[in-house]
């Protein structure tokens, strides 16, 4: 087969009319650019008011007590009863970990710690701990992580757990002497069980 000998006018000339290829061009690659854009835009949104969101309700204790004040102690005949407010260990709370904007919450379902607890998590930040008695000692489990309404991995509460037994501990020395057998847990309180 031989090639035909183009003059240099006729290859331009096959280039125009070609134009109407199956390739995409400037305005096409321009409108799946601004499509894309869109798309990130939205997910983007949706996104961030989800981690904004909180599911915190309003009754969520500051520290705003001296950490002088201690834990109740009732002592019956046969045991002795550790009455924690939630005041006052939101306030040993934030105290121990040397950060004013913690905010703590007791109630039935656990102990929840709301803020910025260590450089890996956000300010608006829910930790919730189950507090449950395991061969006669406190363990604070944690049951989920959140930030707004995303649930996190559990690594961004590193080291919270201890702070919480630390407050508990520090501020009543005969729990870890005597045998804990039991754990309740009320709006605003939790009572801590020991045999005597």
């Amino acid at each position: 087969m031989r090639k035909k000998k183009l003059r240099p006018g006729e290859f331009y000339k096959d280039l125009d009319e070609s134009k109407q290829s199956a390739g995409c061009g400037c305005v096409g690659l321009a409108v799946v650019f601004i499509l894309i854009l869109v798309v990130l835009e939205i997910l983007i949104f949706v996104l961030g008011a989800r981690l904004r969101s909180s599911e915190i309700s309003s009754r969520l204790t500051r520290p705003n007590i001296e950490t002088n004040q201690n834990f109740s102690k009732i002592d019956t005949p046969d045991a002795a009863n550790v009455v924690i407010s939630e005041a006052i260990f939101c306030s040993k709370l934030a105290a121990v970990r040397s950060n004013n904007s913690l905010g703590c919450k007791i109630d039935r379902e656990g102990i929840m710690v709301s803020g910025k607890v260590n450089f890996l998590s956000c300010s608006n930040a829910n930790f919730q701990f189950m507090p449950k008695i395991s061969d006669g000692k406190l363990v604070l489990e944690l049951t989920s992580v959140r930030i707004g309404e995303i649930n996190m991995p559990k690594i961004l509460a590193i080291g919270l757990s201890r702070s919480l037994q630390k407050v508990i501990i520090d501020n009543y020395g005969g729990l870890d002497s005597n045998q804990l057998t039991g754990v309740y847990l009320q709006d605003g309180i939790m009572t801590l069980e020991a045999k005597k």
